[in-house]
């Protein structure tokens, strides 16, 4: 299995929309050409039967080195996910599941019960004011759990309604689920009932535009009603944040950010006053009878329900600590023997599991990790048990890897799971950084920019599928309930665990193509930018320029090579005192001139073709330059690498100076450096010829062996590096960035 997940990672040299078996075939048939007439200077002299026995030879052995190197047929592999009799959960959406009797469920009884006990005693009486039951702490810690429980436990007691999706759309989703007439059906509802209001993640309010904070708040200032409670979940370090613009302790408060409170943003949860003299007014202000004083020596008798907000206003309701704090709960409190200790319910669970000795190595190892962490690696510990089969002494060994490890080991699983490793790492890289980035990507966008079509025809239909296959292990999720129309990652954590992923398991090209889009997203000419972009590529994508010439120049050079074998050959006869090759009359120059077509072809009509700019005529005019000297090597194939050289030069000169001033660095950069080197190599390969040819008119068979080795290397290393879905969808990016 680990062979084939290192397969899936390595960059995929199928670019030519053909199925895997064609594309074994092609190979093979090219691989034993190429030997053959890389060969065919050196047994042209050896007789007709042994010249026979190695051509046969020579396709049987590449067939077999392709067959062994290809042997092991694709591996259904299992992802990580939900068993029946698991003891630990993984990473799981628990929004829609039973959440009765399940051992692999840490259950959340106390913390809810005790967030039920302050809504009815605190918030859900309180009319006058409103207080937050605000759920904070660390990301993964468990926030969202406790609120799947709450809502599980509660939702015949309370009407219920929950978002946890992008804020930009809770105006929308309020009016659908309270309808217009708000006053009319928050009426009926609180008349014999309860309501409660979650807004999980919290954290993503602060990132909309001032305008559509404002509406929410509002809307939520609007919805503070008697019987009705809001329950918020954010990330600790959003929380000074989420003080600053709200009064926790009243959501009915105005909105009072721009005004400068010298005490700052921390107010008491509990108000405590001191008997102070500027404060004696206050005081008389909240007797309820002259003879009833409610100072206790220096503080107020009953604090708990006196809430003041100024010094002209005061609320007699019952207030209370309604700031939840989060950790990673894995203990619980037992009494034994008229004494109170601490179990952990995970340290028994792995001992349970995986033996005293084995167990407690894995609990310690992370008792202090973030409790979505810790679920995911006793998770695959668990599976690798129960459904790998791993032996103790490997199952010791995946324990004793670090966190770094066993998440590459994770998202290595999952993705290869997904059947296309290059669409699923895209996706998820592209809604981590979103998230990250507190973007908005629609499906559209993903497919837009992911451009799954560049290399097959199915690609859409891949494409879709792989989201599908992402969604079924929960690596992502609908943003809206029912809708395909948006994405998101399923958890902070997995976003940025995923980011420290890329950062050494993505192919560099790749990365910089998708922080490109997400640069593009992020800039305020995006909208217009981007529709120009779009519709530019769809335009494009039917033009078939460079198709055609590649077509008319290949057919061309393979008549000019029948000709020339079978016809007339003028460097045999008319030309003959500048023919260094003399009577060998061979079939490599045509090959491999074919070969550089194809590679010149595929660079442009998947990369160059995407440029929007003022040299769209100057680039098609080359490129028929480049036609005509392929042409060229094919007709003069004594000087083929004098002719091949110099049409690679001109061709990737051409790359390397395309993008000007008006484009991103990087895109120039990266375009400079593929086409400056291979300039380099095609002049040094042309002048090479010449230079030969200079000092030996008749070149023996040494240097025609030369030229072959020479072509050959760097035809195949062109092939083996830059021919790949990734490097080739990267230059396709920088060629069509934006201008900045």
């Amino acid at each position: 299995m680990n062979d084939y997940i290192t397969r899936m990672k390595k960059p995929n040299h199928n670019i030519y929309d053909l199925n895997d078996f064609i594309y074994k075939v092609m190979i093979i048939l090219c691989v034993s050409l190429w030997i053959l007439l890389f060969f065919d200077v050196q047994i042209r002299h050896l007789s007709t039967f042994n010249q026979l026995s190695i051509w046969i030879a020579i396709p049987l052995i590449v067939t077999f080195v392709t067959f062994m190197i290809q042997r092991k047929e694709k591996n259904n592999i299992i992802p990580y996910c939900r068993k029946e009799d698991f003891k630990f959960l993984g990473l799981y959406d628990l929004k829609d599941s039973n959440l009765d009797n399940r051992d692999d469920i840490l259950k959340r009884d106390e913390e809810v019960e005790y967030m039920h006990q302050i809504l009815e005693e605190t918030i859900l009486p309180q009319s006058s004011v409103k207080q937050a039951l605000c759920l904070t702490g660390p990301s993964g810690c468990g926030k969202s759990i406790i609120l799947n429980f709450f809502k599980h436990t509660y939702k015949d007691k309370y009407k219920i309604f929950d978002f946890s999706g992008d804020y930009h759309e809770f105006e929308v989703h309020m009016a659908s689920e309270l309808g217009t007439n708000i006053d009319k059906n928050m009426s009926e509802i609180t008349f014999d009932g309860k309501v409660v209001f979650i807004l999980d993640q919290f954290e993503r309010f602060f990132f909309l535009s001032k305008n559509e904070q404002k509406k929410i708040q509002e809307i939520i200032r609007y919805l503070c009603k008697k019987n009705t409670g809001f329950i918020i979940s954010l990330r600790e370090e959003y929380l000074a944040d989420f003080l600053k613009r709200f009064d926790m302790n009243n959501l009915l408060s105005e909105d009072k950010e721009q005004v400068v409170i010298k005490s700052g943003i921390l107010k008491k949860m509990i108000s405590v006053i001191e008997k102070k003299s500027d404060m004696l007014f206050i005081a008389h202000s909240i007797m309820r009878s002259p003879k009833k004083n409610v100072w206790k020596e220096h503080n107020i008798k009953n604090n708990e329900t006196i809430h003041l907000e100024s010094h002209d206003r005061v609320i007699m309701e019952k207030m209370g600590a309604t700031l939840l704090y989060c950790q990673n709960q894995n203990e619980m409190t037992v009494q034994r023997n008229g004494t109170t200790e601490n179990l952990s319910i995970l340290e028994g669970k792995c001992k349970k599991l995986f033996g005293e000795e084995m167990g407690s190595l894995l609990f310690n190892k992370h008792t202090n990790d973030p409790l979505i962490e810790q679920q995911i690696i006793f998770h695959m510990a668990e599976f690798n048990q129960k459904v790998l089969l791993y032996p103790e002494e490997k199952l010791h060994s995946f324990i004793e890897k670090n966190n770094n490890e066993l998440l590459d080991q994770y998202f290595d699983h999952q993705l290869a799971s997904c059947d296309n490793y290059f669409h699923a790492s895209r996706l998820l890289y592209l809604l981590s950084q979103a998230r990250t980035h507190h973007l908005s990507l629609k499906t559209q966008d993903l497919e837009n920019y992911l451009f799954p079509n560049l290399f097959e025809k199915k690609g859409h239909e891949q494409l879709m599928n792989t989201i599908q296959q992402l969604e079924n292990i929960q690596l992502i999720r609908k943003n809206t309930k029912g809708s395909t129309l948006e994405y998101e990652i399923a958890h902070d954590f997995i976003a940025s665990t995923f980011l420290n992923y890329c950062s050494t398991n993505m192919d560099r090209n790749v990365k910089g193509a998708l922080d490109l889009f997400i640069s593009e997203c992020m800039d305020d000419r995006r909208n217009t930018s981007f529709k120009e972009k779009i519709s530019h590529r769809k335009d494009i994508c039917e033009q078939h320029f460079y198709r055609n010439v590649y077509y008319f120049t290949m057919a061309f050079m393979v008549i000019t090579s029948l000709v020339q074998h079978f016809v007339f050959n003028p460097w045999t006869t008319i030309w003959n005192d500048l023919n260094p090759y003399g009577d060998y009359i061979t079939t490599f120059p045509l090959f491999i001139t074919m070969l550089s077509a194809v590679y010149l072809y595929y660079m442009y009509d998947k990369t160059v073709k995407y440029y929007r700019g003022e040299k769209v005529r100057l680039v098609k005019i080359l490129y028929i330059l480049f036609a005509i000297f392929a042409s060229m090597a094919v007709f003069a194939y004594p000087h083929f690498l004098f002719f091949d050289g110099i049409g690679l030069a001109i061709s990737t000169l051409n790359i390397a100076l395309l993008l000007d001033q008006r484009y991103r660095q990087t895109c120039r950069n990266e375009l400079l450096a593929y086409g400056a080197k291979s300039f380099m190599i095609g002049m040094v390969f042309a002048f090479a010829h010449i230079f030969y040819f200079l000092f030996n008119r008749q070149f023996n068979d040494v240097l025609i062996f030369s030229e072959f080795t020479m072509f050959t290397t760097l035809v195949a290393y062109g092939f083996f590096v830059h021919m790949t879905q990734d490097f080739l969808y990267a230059r396709m990016s920088d060629s069509a960035s934006e201008k900045v």
